[in-house]
């Protein structure tokens, strides 16, 4: 079993399984989801300029040649909450639920 003593408490949780010997895949993770999340900033400053230089347009050259597309496209969705509002049973028929395991880094 594990002990942790990070938030959680120092206490040992069961199911566990002892990470001391992969100490630098966590560091590791960390920093890379540090420098993730600054790309992901960057990413999106630098798309929204260029997505405010094409204006309505479509496509942006660089000497000439196409390099980045801004296209419209219609997207159909359906809204949940609608149709739980307005076909409860039909929308109770069509839940899909399954088991998923969501992986938290945490600290």
């Amino acid at each position: 079993m594990s002990t942790s003593s990070s938030f959680l408490g120092s206490e040992a949780f069961s199911g566990s399984v002892a990470l001391d010997d992969f100490e630098v895949a966590v560091e590791r993770l960390r920093q890379v989801k540090a420098r993730a999340q600054y790309y992901r900033l960057l990413r999106g400053s630098l798309e929204a300029v260029l997505k405010a230089r094409l204006g309505d347009r479509e496509v942006g050259t660089l000497r000439g040649q196409p390099v980045i597309t801004y296209r419209r496209s219609m997207r159909v969705s359906v809204s949940l909450s609608l149709l739980r509002a307005r076909y409860p049973e039909a929308a109770r028929d069509c839940e899909d639920i399954a088991e998923v395991r969501t992986f938290v880094l945490l600290g």
